[in-house]
């Protein structure tokens, strides 16, 4: 079963906050107290068992509009074990891609999480 890791510090440090199942699509207004990741925090995330085609956008707005800033994660081939640093630059090999969509200004503090299964 893949998984998906959030950490409060850049390059998967810091504490571990929180983690979500990649097999299944679901979003996550990160304010809600029933959210599994606390709102504003996350900085990285790690990518475990991850199959190719799964997708996760995180946003600095908690409504994940396509007109807000987001970075979007694409498993380009299964994943066994990755670190996404930050998710403010881009990143694009044979494992995944990493865009960032800047249309307000830089990335802000996380506050909603969407997963795609692949």
């Amino acid at each position: 079963m893949g998984e998906i890791r959030f950490f409060e510090g850049a390059g998967c440090s810091q504490h571990l906050i929180g983690r979500i199942n990649s097999e299944f699509d679901h979003e996550w207004d990160l304010s809600l107290i029933s959210s599994p990741i606390p709102n504003g925090q996350v900085k990285s995330c790690t990518l475990i068992q991850v199959q190719a085609g799964a997708k996760v956008r995180v946003y600095d707005a908690s409504f994940g509009s396509p007109e807000e800033n987001c970075a979007e994660i694409t498993v380009l081939s299964y994943v066994e074990d990755r670190c996404i640093p930050s998710f403010s630059e881009a990143i694009t090999d044979g494992e995944v891609e990493l865009r960032v969509h800047n249309s307000k200004g830089t990335l802000g503090p996380i506050t909603r999480i969407v997963m795609q299964s692949g």
